[in-house]
């Protein structure tokens, strides 16, 4: 399909125009001597296995050669013309390099050298609508060895020379920009040097299985897990899970490792919450048919689909042309389960299901039972016609209140979900007879800790008796003078004045 820079980065798309896979990782994978040879029929293979899934969308890595003569160019300027050709999307992303030992003088004549070949490829490829991504992972050492901030910000200043290239020599194409762990990109976003609007990262979910028992509802939901700035929405193109596997891999189980079918689970799970938080892409790592990253791919070496593969052209299918539209359940009863709400252009509602805790059990959605696991289920049925609840952010993730049993028009506090070592508002909400709840201000939960109001006493004037003042988070707080003189203030939800 036709890619641009708007449609790349806009978030309201279906949940499979956002889903892309890691293609090819050449070099690395069939034959340790790159020609078009060894690779032709590895490459057509390969591209029937990406639209035998579903996808739209792969990306690739473009090698850090020193030569435009180079059998890695001619490599990928097959693999990207065929792709085209099928009318799949082709990311193409940048390679550094994490040789250590280079001088800076040697790094400048390396980068500007590497700089010229991207260049020559850019070139020759535009009007086709290509996609390229800066280089990959600064913060793994991919800028020469240097694995600190001035390193990412040398890989980063590479990368906008990059992007003046390709604007310069084709309007088709989309520039993805950072391609770095937000703690180190969003200082870079400030200072100018990265654009919000167009940043990626890579979201893996960290301490899995036998590193530990995180999730991604854990990780990725926890509002300090930065996917935004100012309202842009970060892609996301890399993730994955790394699965139990036979023999030895190159990659040293950084992640930890879980079963297949949990590794399939999982990884369906994180692509329904990227695209709930807004993700515009995703791409999922690895597609496989490969020697190495055996714990991730998607295909065995055989072609043999494997549990994580078949479990992402499910959904891929079961989603095909929906939007998602909301939480209906988040972190529900001892299971944690979780219900998102899909619909299509036309109003048709699908609803994707889960138990984060990864059991086997039933669940009672209103007046309906669902058997639910750690895999995502799907179903038709209206959930919404018989559950009455409100998902909110709280400081450690989405929580969802009932409120079935609020009085029908009539205005009340909320029962918000008690969260250790903060304080949160009072918010009052109706539920008017067609179940339809309407809020009467913003939940706001701050730490215990934070003052609610400072004021110098002696820059106020008349009595204190009856003064209040609202404070940012909604709550009303009283001032009190106590014998000595000295103002102090009392939280009180009473009548603001």
């Amino acid at each position: 399909m036709q890619m641009s820079q708007d449609y790349f980065f806009n978030p309201h798309k279906p949940f499979d125009e956002k889903a892309g896979i890691f293609a090819h990782h050449h070099g690395s994978a069939v034959q340790r001597t790159v020609t078009l040879d060894n690779y032709q029929n590895y490459i057509d293979n390969e591209l029937d296995l990406v639209e035998e899934m579903g996808y739209q969308h792969i990306e690739t890595p473009f090698t850090h050669v020193d030569d435009y003569n180079s059998e890695f160019v001619t490599v990928v300027q097959y693999l990207v013309d065929k792709a085209l050709e099928r009318g799949i999307s082709v990311m193409v992303i940048a390679q550094g390099s994490q040789n250590n030992a280079l001088t800076e003088a040697e790094i400048k004549v390396d980068s500007e050298r590497y700089l010229r070949i991207m260049t020559e490829f850019v070139i020759r490829n535009a009007g086709k609508g290509i996609i390229y991504e800066g280089i990959n992972e600064p913060d793994s050492s991919d800028w020469y060895g240097q694995n600190n901030m001035d390193g990412y910000r040398k890989a980063i200043e590479w990368d906008n020379k990059l992007k003046t290239v390709v604007k310069q020599y084709d309007p088709t194409a989309t520039f993805v920009e950072a391609v770095l762990n937000p703690v180190y990109g969003v200082p870079l976003i400030k200072e100018g040097l990265i654009d919000s609007g167009a940043y990626a990262c890579h979201s893996y979910t960290k301490n899995i299985g036998t590193k530990g028992n995180n999730v991604p509802e854990n990780q990725l939901l926890n509002p300090l897990e930065t996917c935004s700035y100012d309202g842009d929405k970060f892609a996301m193109t890399e993730f994955g899970f790394a699965a139990e596997h036979a023999g030895n891999d190159q990659e040293n189980n950084w992640q930890g490792l879980v079963s297949q079918d949990e590794a399939a689970a999982l990884t369906v799970r994180q692509m329904i919450i990227h695209d709930a938080l807004g993700a515009p892409m995703m791409y999922n790592f690895i597609l496989g048919y490969l020697y190495v990253f055996k714990q991730y791919q998607y295909f065995d070496l055989n072609k043999n689909i494997t549990p994580t593969g078949t479990a992402v052209k499910n959904v891929l299918k079961e989603l095909k042309s929906y939007y998602f539209d909301s939480w209906i359940w988040a972190d529900v009863g001892e299971h944690r389960s979780f219900i998102a709400k899909y619909v299509k252009d036309d109003g048709t509602a699908k609803y994707a299901y889960w138990n984060a805790d990864g059991e086997s059990a039933d669940i009672t959605v209103g007046t309906n039972t669902l058997h639910a696991i750690s895999a995502p289920q799907f179903t038709i049925v209206n959930l919404e016609a018989s559950v009455n609840t409100l998902v909110v952010q709280t400081p450690v993730g989405l929580s969802t209140i009932d409120v079935k049993h609020l009085p029908v028009n009539q205005s009340v506090p909320l029962q918000l979900p008690y969260v250790k070592g903060y304080q949160h508002n009072e918010v009052n909400a109706t539920l008017d007879g067609t179940g339809k709840l309407t809020l009467e201000g913003d939940i706001i939960y701050r730490k215990v800790d934070e003052s609610g109001l400072k004021v110098q006493a002696k820059k106020l004037n008349g009595s204190f008796k009856n003064l209040k003042l609202k404070s940012p988070d909604g709550s009303i707080w009283q001032a009190s003078i106590s014998a000595d003189g000295k103002l102090s203030w009392i939280k009180n939800y009473g009548d603001q004045l």
